[in-house]
């Protein structure tokens, strides 16, 4: 971790629990991973909101568990926001980022974001490659499982025996889906 946001990393933390009552928008939260942090930080007991492009069964579940999401570009959402997040693939000129930028808010692109949530985790597991990460993710998830270690799991995919793409578990192991777009792995 860089310093910079060692700094941020830091400065966030309360006691044990960095997100406690933290508003967190989330630009894109519509996302198979987006969707998944989003419920981590429920977890975490922050308050989520955000805005995606289009409705859908993901949206539908973020609802049903009480973040408030929008379609279509909220620029006044950004207003009551500790952290904005947002996705590699909203645009630079997206107008919630715009906003966030204008009124100075603490803004990650998601694969950041979600590498100050590992921190929270004793340990981490991240899976990543080109091809086979979700498949390699459920079957490390189902292990782990299997072997009744309780693990918090966010995965790139749809995994039946959890029910979705994102199990909350204890503290002790996150195994989770790393990205390659971009770099994000990183």
């Amino acid at each position: 971790m860089d310093n910079n946001l060692l700094k941020v990393y830091n400065k966030l933390r309360k006691g044990d629990i960095m997100f406690e009552n933290k508003k967190i928008h989330m630009i894109g939260i519509g996302g198979i991973s987006m969707s998944g942090i989003a419920q981590i930080l429920l977890d975490h007991k922050a308050i989520v909101s955000g805005s995606d492009a289009q409705e859908g069964n993901t949206i539908d579940m973020l609802r049903k568990l009480g973040i408030n999401v929008q379609i279509g570009h909220h620029p006044e959402m950004i207003n009551d926001a500790d952290i904005v997040v947002y996705t590699a693939a909203i645009s630079e000129n997206d107008p919630e980022r715009t906003e966030a930028k204008k009124l100075n808010k603490e803004m990650y692109e998601r694969a950041e974001f979600l590498g100050m949530i590992s921190k929270e985790y004793k340990n981490c597991i991240c899976i990543s490659g080109t091809h086979g990460k979700s498949t390699t993710t459920g079957m490390v998830s189902m292990a782990f499982l299997t072997a009744q270690l309780n693990p918090t799991i966010q995965i790139g995919a749809m995994l039946p025996e959890i029910n979705g793409n994102t199990k909350i578990g204890s503290k002790d192991y996150l195994i989770m889906e790393a990205c390659e777009y971009v770099d994000s792995f990183l």
